[in-house]
């Protein structure tokens, strides 16, 4: 899937786990991608998952972790988001042709 290694964080949310993916912006609000056994992708706050969850131990991520290498990622752990990356990301995100795609989000 993936030919570049993507940074993901590990939450542990709502009784189940949630990788994020701090960098892949999914809309001008700045949210980011996400995935989960249970709905698989999707878009999701940083800032409210943080507030609501905590990192997840490599026991509890195992099985996240196993699937989305399956699936094709390449992953990078990490443990919190750098600010200065993300804002690059995110900047990027809305000069580059994803912009159309971010901006259809909320009409």
């Amino acid at each position: 899937m993936y030919n570049v290694t993507c940074e993901v964080i590990f939450r542990y949310w709502n009784d189940a786990v949630i990788a994020l993916f701090p960098y892949e912006i999914t809309d001008l609000e700045g949210n980011c991608s996400s995935y989960m056994t249970i709905g698989q992708h999707g878009a999701a706050s940083y800032k409210a998952i943080l507030r609501e969850s905590r990192l997840a131990t490599p026991e509890e991520y195992a099985s996240l972790e196993k699937e989305l290498v399956h699936i094709g990622y390449r992953l990078k752990i990490i443990q919190r988001r750098n600010y200065q990356k993300y804002r690059r990301a995110f900047v990027s995100a809305c000069h580059s042709n994803q912009v159309d795609n971010l901006s259809n989000n909320h009409e």
